[in-house]
């Protein structure tokens, strides 16, 4: 028995023994292959700017949107605004990711040895769980992930191999990401970025999660990449969402001020800028030309799901440009305020009239190649389809059943112009203080814009 006892101590004690070398050779081809990579990295730029690596889910990622449009390619335009070089921003951003997966971004971000990290994150940890929490202090170690990671490519390509549960979106021009449905509630992210490197990944769903769940989780990973940053010498900028007064990003918002206070980490506030941008120039007197300017305002500074389009992307560039100036990490002459490049009238903005002489024709004016849609109201304000129009949408129908609701569709041609007919006893049923106006949308799916026209009173 004790012979037994002891050849199955000495068997524990070899494969202990060969777990940790094993564990220690991958620490160590890991460490040099990060280097490795970084230098590859660093060799690219004969200018030997500067770096600035940003990290984040989809709203650092750019998502809809070609690689020039996203907020670092922003920064890095707006750093050559005073002649020089400028510095060099990477972006690691990935759909998708939640707190824990930014942490690593960040961890393969010092590796170039960067000026700065900049980071936005956590509303992806509301909708999914850490694959890292099963093991306990096993999930820490290298051979563990490689284990996990060998399992999960062979379940992926097993699943994606039958066709089924597969669906596909579209995260950017050209780039197309595969979200695979596994039996044990998984979902398995696969895409190759914009420059064909695949990111593989997998997520455990949570069924209506809470904002408030995900908080402990969040200031944890955001604490330690502040403090990681801090000591390999970096400055970490966390940026706050566009609309980070809005649920459910506003508990986000009151943490990350938190975190960034007590470990002494930047804080830009994109929210703040997003309101500038809606208020900048002069306020219209006319209620429904405030509407207008803020609905279309919007329409150009976000797109699905709130994520900033270019216009947004520009503005939280000025904003990062503004905190790295500060920082001397680029000249003041760089510095380009909000106020300076936010348009009086947002580009495209349609406008509608009443033909001469023709009151059943309305002539809309607008970007060729938008969809536009007549409709008729009183004097107000509604929202219809999530739009925010100056225009009671529905007023008439207690007076003229179902008019108001007609919508009159076209597309505005090569010139920017169209005109719509209307039904002639349309015109002639509306009261004498009905209005019309426009709805123009531009673009499709993930990146739809929609703009409104000011109203005009409608003559019989």
């Amino acid at each position: 028995m004790r012979k037994i006892l002891i050849r199955l101590l000495v068997v524990f004690a070899s494969t202990l023994f060969a777990l940790a070398a094993v564990e220690f050779t991958f620490r160590v081809w890991g460490s040099i292959e990060g280097r490795r990579m970084a230098d590859d990295v660093l060799a690219m730029d004969p200018f030997k700017r500067p770096i600035v690596v940003f990290c984040g889910d989809s709203h650092i990622y750019g998502a809809y949107f070609e690689k020039e449009a996203t907020i670092a390619a922003a920064v890095e335009r707006r750093s050559k605004r005073d002649g020089s070089n400028g510095i060099r921003c990477i972006n690691l951003g990935i759909p998708g990711a939640a707190s824990w997966d930014v942490l690593e971004q960040a961890r393969l971000a010092l590796l170039v040895k960067p000026r700065a990290i900049v980071v936005r994150c956590g509303i992806n940890n509301i909708a999914i769980l850490p694959d890292d929490e099963g093991l306990g202090w096993l999930e820490k170690l290298r051979i563990t992930k490689l284990i996990r990671r060998t399992m999960t490519n062979y379940r992926l390509a097993r699943e994606a191999a039958s066709g089924d549960r597969v669906a596909r979106e579209s995260m950017s021009p050209g780039v197309k990401a595969d979200f695979i449905q596994l039996p044990d509630e998984r979902v398995g992210f696969v895409m190759n970025d914009r420059e064909g490197m695949p990111v593989v990944r997998t997520y455990k769903q949570k069924h209506d999660g809470e904002i408030g769940e995900c908080l402990p989780r969040y200031i944890l990973d955001c604490k330690k990449m502040a403090r990681e940053a801090r000591a390999a010498g970096a400055e970490c900028i966390f940026l706050t969402y566009s609309v980070e007064r809005e649920s459910p990003f506003a508990p986000l918002t009151d943490a990350i001020r938190v975190v960034a206070n007590e470990e002494g980490a930047q804080l830009v506030s994109c929210g703040e800028g997003f309101d500038r941008w809606l208020k900048a120039g002069a306020e219209p007197v006319d209620p429904a030309a405030r509407i207008v300017k803020l609905q279309n305002r919007r329409a150009q500074y976000l797109v699905k799901d709130r994520h900033p389009a270019p216009a947004g992307y520009d503005v939280e560039a000025s904003l990062v440009i503004k905190k790295l100036a500060g920082m001397g990490i680029v000249g003041n002459a760089c510095i380009e305020e909000i106020e300076a490049f936010a348009p009086d009238r947002a580009p495209g903005q349609p406008a509608v009239a009443q033909a001469a002489g023709a009151p059943a024709k309305f002539e809309i004016r607008g970007t060729p190649g938008d969809d536009v849609v007549l409709l008729f109201g009183a004097a107000g304000s509604s929202v219809l389809d999530k739009i925010t129009i100056p225009l009671d949408a529905t007023a008439l129908d207690k007076t003229v059943p179902d008019i108001s609701l007609q919508r009159i569709h076209g597309v505005l041609g090569a010139d920017g112009k169209t005109i719509l007919s209307v039904d002639g006893e349309i015109i002639q049923k509306l009261p004498a203080k009905a209005f019309a106006l426009c709805i123009a949308s531009r673009g499709s799916g993930n990146t739809l814009q929609q703009f409104v026209s000011e109203p005009v009173g409608v003559k019989k």
